[in-house]
This record gives C-alpha cells, structure tokens and sequence, in this order.
C-alpha cells in the first residue's frame, strides 16, 4: 500500500511539473488557446485586406473583436474572419477575400501546427493568384497571433494538394 500510494505521489508530482514547465517555457502541453479569462469575452485580432492595396496582394491589417470566451480563441477568430468586417470596419476600408458562405469544419493544433478544415464553398469562386494570396495571408495571420502556432495548414474536406491554388 505504501509502495502504491509513494508511486501516485510521484505521479502527480510529474504531472505538475510538467505542467508548470510548459508555462516556463512557452509550451502548452494541452495544445490550447482557450479561455484564459473569466470574462464572456475575450479579445482577438482578425486580419483583413484593405481597399486600394493593389500592389501587394498578401498585406494584411488587423482590427480587434470581441469573441465569446466559452469557444477556443483560435477557432473564433477564423468564424470572426468568415463572416467578414463590421459596417465600421468596412467603412475604413477593410475587407474579407473569403468566400462568405464558407464553414469552417475544423480547426485543431497539434504541436505549432494548426489545421484549418473547411467545407467545399470555400473553393467556390476563389479564382487568381492575388485573391488566393490574400485569403492564404488572412488566415496565417489570423491563426499566427496566438504564441503556439507557428505554421498553418488549410484544408478542404480534408484535401490539402489542391487547396488555394491560382
């Protein structure tokens, strides 16, 4: 029984430890950009194109939302992105190069890499190598302000070859 309850005790302590390293060292060992506050809403950036910025077709500018802080901050800010700017937004000339009728299936992290799976509207449409490097450019963007991801991968229905392809 001691043996037993030594060993749990071990256990645990490994577990906390690991833990609180992952916040020394940056890492999440549960791989989540969720809730950190207790407020209802939490801020995040979402990147936008802006009217008249023809030279460069992957420059992207961020504005603030409010997002609901009972759904994982990443994925929030990618349904914020679907649904496009706000009238305030738009009247500074921000706008969304996503197709607006796209649905985002999923979104998991799995080390720094973060999956973005969307439904087939999303290649509807998308058409020129300048609209696909500004929808690539919101999304990475969008999805690289949180500290855990460094690289993005889209999807569609789970296809990745052909996705986003001028």
């Amino acid at each position: 029984m001691l043996k037993f309850l030594i060993s749990l005790l071990i256990l645990v302590l490994a577990l906390l430890g690991y833990v609180l390293l992952g916040s020394v060292f940056n890492f999440s060992p549960f791989n989540y950009e969720g809730p950190l506050t207790k407020s209802e809403t939490v801020s995040v950036k979402v990147y936008w194109g802006k009217t008249g910025n023809n030279s460069d077709c992957s420059k992207v500018e961020s504005t603030e939302r409010q997002v609901s802080n009972s759904v994982h901050r990443a994925k929030a800010a990618i349904q914020a992105l679907i649904v496009g700017p706000n009238d305030g937004e738009k009247a500074k000339g921000y706008l969304s190069n996503l197709p607006t009728d796209a649905v985002l299936n999923s979104l998991t992290v799995r080390g720094s890499i973060a999956y973005a799976d969307f439904d087939e509207a999303f290649q509807y449409g998308v058409a020129g190598s300048c609209r696909v490097l500004a929808i690539r450019a919101q999304i990475e963007s969008t999805l690289k302000q949180f500290p855990s991801i460094k690289k993005v991968v889209i999807s569609v229905n789970g296809r990745t070859g052909e996705v986003l392809q001028p």
